[in-house]
């Protein structure tokens, strides 16, 4: 009994050291894992800063090219678990995480990183670069009614602004052309009042020509009168 008990003392202390040099290799080859992956670069993609209660923030992670179909970790400092986890679409290195409906608990700072897949390894990149996201109190005012462009319609402002190109150039087109028929109506009607003094001063003349031919046998008359008077004065003398 006693050589059984210390056989199996010893086969257990034999597996107790097999098994503890196996987590001494398990821990030695995952200090041994290769480097991480580059780090991604994150932003926040936001059209008010700081969002306020209520929006909705966009965090892009963006991996090198090279590290396509990778899974995305979207990560919050004072969180032990990822806040969202996706996977990049197809022949992709990039994601969106979207937070809807924030609120002061999303406030903070967050950065993300990647799984890429080397074959069957997994392989983890370095943390991205710190956000901050800060909330703000009331939420942002939307933009007037006459400025704010509808939803689905980005071809409606280039659109009235060339109607209302085309319509201001045909509206100087009619002035001009009201202009130029003007011009012409004033310069027909001083050629028409012309030809009327012309043709008056020409009557005018017509009628004193006429007038001084009709007097001519007056003149002769008094020219012979003249001589009449000169020829008797000759003759008293």
């Amino acid at each position: 009994m006693l050589s059984s008990y210390c056989l199996f003392t010893q086969r257990s202390r034999m597996l107790s050291r097999k098994m503890s040099l196996r987590i001494l290799f398990l821990l030695a080859g995952s200090l041994a894992d290769p480097s991480l992956t580059p780090a991604p670069l994150f932003y926040l993609d936001m059209t008010s800063d700081p969002p306020a209660q209520g929006d909705s923030a966009r965090l892009m992670c963006i991996a090198p090219k090279a590290y396509v179909d990778s899974e995305f970790w979207l990560l919050k400092t004072d969180l032990a678990q990822p806040v969202q986890t996706l996977f990049a679409s197809e022949a992709q290195h990039y994601v969106t995480f979207i937070l809807e409906n924030i609120t002061r608990k999303d406030a903070g700072q967050y950065r993300c990183k990647y799984y890429s897949y080397n074959g069957s390894a997994r392989q983890m990149s370095e943390f991205s670069n710190m956000v901050e996201i800060a909330v703000a109190a009331t939420p942002t005012a939307p933009p007037p009614a006459s400025m704010a462009a509808p939803d689905g319609s980005p071809w409606l402002l280039p659109v009235s602004l060339s109607m209302a190109g085309a319509l201001l150039l045909i509206v100087g087109l009619v002035v001009a052309v009201v202009a130029v028929r003007r011009g012409t109506r004033n310069v027909e009607t001083g050629s028409w009042a012309a030809c009327v003094n012309i043709r008056r001063q020409q009557l005018k003349r017509d009628r004193e020509s006429c007038w001084t031919e009709t007097s001519f046998p007056t003149t002769d008359m008094s020219f012979d009168n003249c001589l009449f008077t000169v020829s008797a004065e000759v003759s008293v003398v």
